[in-house]
């Protein structure tokens, strides 16, 4: 009885031993299944269609397009593949056809060409220092897919910007210069005969000579807003005398 007992239990163990190999065999089956059913859904396909018109010429031509096929996004809008986001897509659909050319084969030549055409204006405009020109050049060019254009055209910005920058200078040196006037005619309104010199670098320094220049006209003269407006225009220095032996200058850095 003992012997056919232990007989019975080896048969109970191989056929639990044979269910559980079925079931890890299902899961297996099950788990490729599923591997297979995310790669399709996430599958491009290449097929050929002749309904296509050129975004240029609006001929008919033959255009290879791509089906892609993928997941909808939170909005059940988007079609999504990988970390790209497709155009609109109709209900209940799943895929969309996305256009790998719009553009005939003669005018993605043409396009070439006139890049081409239209970087070297941008080179000759910019060696004659035409910077603006150049940059109209380059942005037309980088726009039809040149892509040199792109390396020049940040040149031509910087060159531009450079040029601004010079500008906006020489208008601040002209301007101090102008205000200097302006500044003596100011004391003379208000009825102190004050003697206004514009100097130094970039003119940047003023000089103020007043025989009633002293301590007091010092101390309320830093405190006026007209020693703040000098400030915000640049000046760098002002030095007050009294044209003998009283001297003083404010300066910021």
């Amino acid at each position: 009885m003992m012997l056919c007992k232990n007989r019975l239990n080896d048969a109970e163990i191989q056929l639990y031993k044979s269910k559980v190999n079925v079931k890890n065999y299902i899961s297996i089956i099950i788990f490729m299944i599923v591997a297979i059913f995310v790669v399709c859904s996430n599958k491009v396909e290449v097929e050929e269609i002749t309904i296509v018109k050129c975004s240029d010429c609006k001929t008919i031509f033959s255009a290879e397009t791509t089906t892609v096929f993928g997941k909808y996004d939170k909005s059940k809008t988007s079609l999504i593949v990988g970390d790209k986001i497709y155009g609109k897509l109709e209900p209940g659909t799943n895929s969309i056809i996305h256009y790998k050319d719009t553009l005939c084969e003669n005018c993605i030549e043409q396009r070439k060409i006139d890049a081409k055409k239209l970087y070297q204006e941008g080179r000759k405009a910019y060696n004659k220092k035409d910077y603006i020109n150049a940059k109209q050049k380059f942005l037309a060019a980088h726009s039809k897919g040149y892509k040199d254009a792109y390396a020049w055209l940040s040149k031509t910005n910087k060159k531009i910007e450079a040029i601004k920058k010079a500008e906006e200078a020489k208008a601040k040196i002209i301007a101090r210069k102008a205000y200097g006037k302006l500044l003596r005619e100011h004391f003379l309104d208000n009825g102190m005969n004050i003697k206004v010199r514009i100097h130094g670098p970039k003119n940047t320094y003023a000089t103020l000579t007043y025989s009633l220049i002293g301590d007091v006209f010092v101390h309320n003269f830093k405190k006026s807003t007209l020693c703040n407006e000098m400030n915000e225009m640049g000046f760098q220095r002002i030095y007050l005398n009294d044209g003998y032996d009283y001297s003083y200058y404010i300066y910021w850095k």
